[in-house]
């Protein structure tokens, strides 16, 4: 649509450019350059705005989605602890400081604690990866 457009504002620009005989009696007229010129400048600089504006449109979501993408895998870290005080079992399940890890765990139907008694504090979407690596672990209350 704008190179359309870009093509129909200068059309008339492109036949001033063309030397002009028949008004001269021969002779090629020039004087109307430098204003074409500052013209096609002109017209070429709004081109490159409006192809960075729409650049932006196009490229702005796609460099977000990269960003925030998670091209390398997060690592599980597998905390053993002696014995489970009621205070650190209260703050894991309780706590605040988890309490948004918790309630996206459970709106996706999975459970924080596991029958071993282990707690799990992933992403929904690593949820079962987690379980898989350490599936083959002792895991046990203490």
């Amino acid at each position: 649509m704008s190179s359309n457009r870009f093509a129909e504002e200068h059309a008339g620009s492109a036949a001033a450019c063309a030397p002009s005989t028949a008004a001269s009696g021969g002779t090629s007229t020039t004087s109307s350059m430098p204003m074409v010129a500052g013209e096609l400048e002109t017209a070429l600089e709004a081109s490159i705005q409006e192809a960075d504006a729409r650049a932006a449109v196009v490229n702005g979501p796609l460099s977000s989605a990269i960003l925030h993408s998670r091209l390398v895998p997060d690592a599980v870290v597998l905390l053993e602890v002696d014995r489970t005080l009621s205070t650190l079992r209260n703050a894991l399940l309780e706590g605040d400081e988890l309490a948004n890890v918790r309630d996206a765990l459970k709106s996706h139907g999975h459970a924080v604690e596991l029958p071993s008694g282990a707690k799990v504090f992933v992403r929904p979407e690593q949820y079962n990866s987690a379980l898989t690596a350490v599936e083959d672990k002792d895991l046990k209350p203490r």
